[in-house]
């Protein structure tokens, strides 16, 4: 087979080297990414003191059923209800910090990849192109998706 010379076609290399990346990253993601960092410890303190809350009456819950007996089902939803309270601003923050991470980090990164990428976090390939695209040999029974790299090569 014959050797195709890239510089004929006038094809742009798409991957970068790690040089590249390790100077992209030093220069322009470092500062965001650690501004990032400190959030997220913040929430998963959130969430460790969440689940302490919540780990505390369910300790209590289970130490009550096996002196009283059948209570444990009254309980559960309760207990349920109470966790789902709890972590109701864990999981805010969660979304907040990955809608910062996509629109301050990946943009960026994927713009960097390939200037002829766009990065669009809320939209995603239609199911008719995915499945017209035949990446699995069967009908996937569910679909669903994000995070759309769009641009060319």
């Amino acid at each position: 087979m014959e050797k195709v010379d890239d510089d004929l076609y006038q094809l742009e290399r798409f991957s970068k080297t790690k040089d590249e990346f390790d100077h992209y990253y030093e220069d322009e993601l470092k500062q965001k990414v650690s501004v990032l960092e400190k959030e997220r410890q913040k929430t998963m303190k959130l969430a460790t003191k969440a689940a302490i809350k919540l780990a505390i009456p369910s300790v209590i819950a289970i130490i009550l059923y096996f002196i009283f007996g059948g209570y444990l089902l009254l309980a559960i939803p309760i207990l349920a209800v109470y966790g789902r309270f709890l972590f109701k601003d864990v999981k805010a923050k969660r979304k907040k910090l990955l809608e910062k991470l996509k629109k301050e980090v990946v943009t960026d990164l994927v713009y960097f990849m390939n200037p002829n990428f766009r990065y669009r976090p809320k939209e995603y390939l239609s199911s008719t192109k995915f499945r017209i695209a035949n990446i699995f040999k069967q009908k996937p029974n569910r679909y669903k998706g994000s995070d759309l790299i769009k641009g060319y090569v």
